[in-house]
């Protein structure tokens, strides 16, 4: 804690480069950075990579295959984030990329399937288009076809009226077995969760209480993930 250097450690084999930025404590015991290292002909591309206070490293991702290194944070729910960038010859143009990793650096969200985020401006998104004002992103979310649920069946599950303010009513359909309804922020906070009985074909939920901003609703049996929706309440 007075800045004095206890020991020296290598991270890897001596090589001609090696570089690490952005370090952070994933725990009390690891921390996680981006991290290069290697000869010439094969260091890049860049790596997230977990260590311990040992200097082992315990675990590595190549994030894109680029030349750029990443900066990373921590979540508030102890996951991790990596930031980096990657040039497109085509447009002459650099390209953003937002990675959420667990600790074992895989993929973290409640998806099942890879989307954009539609929560990176400081206020709510209703709609797929955002004026640059102070904001200067456009999202293009491709929703799933609202006729359809997964896998091509008829939905299981609909919402309305949305947005809404103090409630919202949701009509199911589903088979004769235990059901639940799930409530997430666009941060992946769980917000909420419903038991739904047997036989039930519509509930209504109240979201009064909720802060304004878009929310995930997720209607799941014992075995698998049935339906997913957003609602907004504002």
């Amino acid at each position: 804690i007075n800045g004095n250097i206890i020991d020296i450690f290598d991270l890897a084999e001596p090589s001609d480069y090696g570089k690490m930025i952005d370090m952070v404590f994933a725990s009390d015991s690891t921390l996680a950075a981006s991290a290069v290292w290697g000869n010439e002909w094969n260091a890049l591309p860049p790596k997230a990579v977990i260590i311990d206070t040992l200097g082992n490293i315990l675990n590595q991702k190549v994030l894109l295959d680029n030349n750029w290194m990443a900066h990373t944070n921590k979540t508030f729910d102890a996951k991790l984030m990596f930031f980096t960038n990657k040039y497109e010859e085509s447009n002459e143009q650099f390209d953003a990329y937002l990675f959420k990793l667990n600790q074992d650096l895989e993929d973290d969200t409640f998806y099942t399937f890879p989307f954009q985020y539609d929560t990176l401006c400081p206020y709510p998104i209703a709609s797929d288009t955002i004026v640059q004002d102070d904001c200067d992103l456009i999202v293009n979310i491709e929703e799933e076809d609202e006729e359809m649920g997964r896998d091509g069946d008829e939905e299981r599950m609909v919402l309305y009226t949305n947005p809404a303010s103090d409630h919202i009513n949701c009509r199911l359909q589903v088979a004769d077995c235990r059901s639940s309804l799930l409530i997430y922020d666009m941060f992946g906070r769980k917000q909420e969760e419903i038991q739904i009985p047997k036989g039930r074909k519509e509930i209504q939920f109240d979201v009064s209480g909720y802060p304004s901003g878009i929310y995930i609703a997720i209607l799941q049996s014992e075995q698998e993930i049935l339906d997913r929706k957003k609602f907004v309440v504002k």
